[in-house]
């Protein structure tokens, strides 16, 4: 309710925050109990998107600025799979800014200077003084702070360069200095941090990849064609519908509504519409990205329910509008579900389908001296059976919390 606070045209603050606890992908994030850093990051999320609209909406404030890189740095400090946030903002602001909107460019200034400084007091924090500049493209490192660094580094020079000049840049010079900049920066990274585009999970071992990675649901597609092709194909529209269906009527709304808006509410809408192209090819892809695009679409589709009730307010009277009101929350609540409810099937199919792996038979068959001699083996198990293996056979067990490949771990 807060982060979409600067959106709001009305009060009605019960039904948006019905919608939102009702959404699958989102309620799913921060189930209790959950044993991942799933909800941490969907929440550091809403609180920057909540952020990023405040800096829209209300101008340069340099208070609103270091808090927004600080929620970032945290986001990229728990998963740096959350460095994609700033970096859409920091492009969607920036396109703004090319549009005519001069203020951000302060706002930029202050916001990405800021990130690269705790990104910097985090990653001592965690690694101190003597690992700072190790590499490793799966938590923050200095790969990501070099990244950022080189983000604020321009915004710094285009400052000082307007400020030099003593008036403000014109289209040319601030597609062509950004152009240059971008280009320049992803052949940095690319010498420097060699991989670093291949993604942070590049180096995972192709074996932990196919038994475990592959299996993650949260890994699968939200939208298979495969499935939806095949004999269970309802089943699969309805899973889908459940987790993405959001994306149907919000795409529409969202262009709307920027289409029908006006100023830094406009700006707010188109910010929320970039992130969109972002990440609902991801959420397409990757079932885990799901809740990041329902959260961009909720408030869109906020704003068609509560004008739907308003209308019925306003067509009805007495108790009829009253029912009214109430079928459109009710039916906007359950249609994302209902599919699910009446043709989803419980029963684990396909590449998700798990395995019964009880400790005690596979540490008697290990053990067993018929299966490997009298001789003793060096085993790899995952970290959950390493220490039952340990304590139940003769051999050596090698275990890794991760799938990160620990230095000597080969060896």
């Amino acid at each position: 309710i807060w982060f979409i606070r600067p959106l709001a045209e009305n009060k009605d603050n019960g039904i948006a925050g019905l919608l939102v606890v009702t959404q699958m992908g989102i309620s799913a994030s921060f189930v209790a109990g959950r044993a991942d850093h799933q909800s941490l990051i969907l929440l550091l999320f809403i609180l920057s998107l909540g952020i990023g609209l405040r800096l829209l909406m209300s101008g340069f404030n340099a208070r609103t600025c270091y808090l927004a890189a600080l929620v970032a740095s945290l986001a990229i400090w728990v998963s740096v799979e959350s460095i994609l946030f700033p970096l859409v903002m920091v492009a969607a602001f920036g396109l703004f800014w090319v549009s005519g909107h001069t203020s951000l460019q302060r706002t930029l200034t202050y916001f990405s200077v800021s990130l690269v400084f705790f990104l910097g007091i985090f990653r001592l924090l965690e690694f101190g003084p003597s690992r700072f500049l190790e590499p490793t493209l799966d938590q923050l490192s200095i790969a990501y702070v070099t990244l950022f660094g080189l983000v604020a580094l321009y915004w710094v020079l285009v400052t000082l360069y307007s400020h030099y000049r003593g008036v403000e840049q014109g289209l040319a010079f601030k597609i062509t200095s950004a152009l240059a900049w971008s280009a320049l920066m992803v052949g940095l990274m690319h010498s420097c941090f060699p991989g670093f585009f291949a993604g942070p999970m590049s180096n995972v071992d192709e074996l932990f990849r196919q038994v475990h990675l592959a299996k993650i649901k949260e890994l699968q597609p939200s939208i298979s064609i495969k499935a939806l092709t095949g004999d269970n194909w309802l089943t699969a529209f309805s899973k889908s519908f459940l987790w993405v269906g959001i994306i149907l009527p919000g795409i529409p709304l969202l262009i709307a509504r920027i289409l029908r808006t006006r100023g830094s509410i406009r700006l707010c809408w188109g910010f929320i519409g970039i992130l969109g192209l972002v990440y609902i090819p991801l959420s397409v892809m990757e079932l885990r990205w799901a809740p990041y695009t329902a959260t961009l679409m909720l408030p869109a589709y906020i704003w068609l329910i509560i004008i739907l009730m308003q209308q019925a307010t306003d067509t009805f009277r007495g108790s009829m509008a009253g029912l009214t009101r109430i079928g459109i929350l009710v039916g906007s609540v359950v249609i994302f579900a209902l599919p699910t409810v009446l043709f989803s099937e419980e029963e684990e199919e396909g590449n998700t389908k798990t395995a019964e792996c009880p400790v005690i038979p596979i540490s008697e068959y290990l053990s067993d001296p018929t299966v490997f001699g009298q001789t003793l083996h060096n085993l790899l198990a995952f970290t959950d059976f390493g220490p039952e293996l340990l304590y139940r056979t003769p051999h050596s067990i090698y275990s890794i919390p991760s799938h990160r490949p620990h230095s000597g771990f080969n060896d």
